[in-house]
């Protein structure tokens, strides 16, 4: 089996509801593109903490064990 990767756009959620409501141009929406690994059995999404930062969302931290 090998590893398959998508080109996923991920958008800051705010931003992107102020566009939908016509407070904000979608230029405007700060936005990543970036390759993502597909796993169909994960359960929590995770982004790398640059993406988080550029997008400037909240981190909620877990630890599981």
């Amino acid at each position: 089996m090998g590893h398959i990767c998508v080109k996923a756009t991920f958008y800051n959620a705010v931003d992107y509801v102020q566009y939908v409501e016509g407070k904000r141009r979608l230029e405007e929406v700060r936005k990543v593109e970036v390759e993502a690994l597909v796993d169909t059995g994960a359960t929590f999404p995770a982004l790398p903490e640059d993406v988080v930062a550029e997008l400037a969302l909240p981190s909620v931290e877990r630890t599981f064990g």
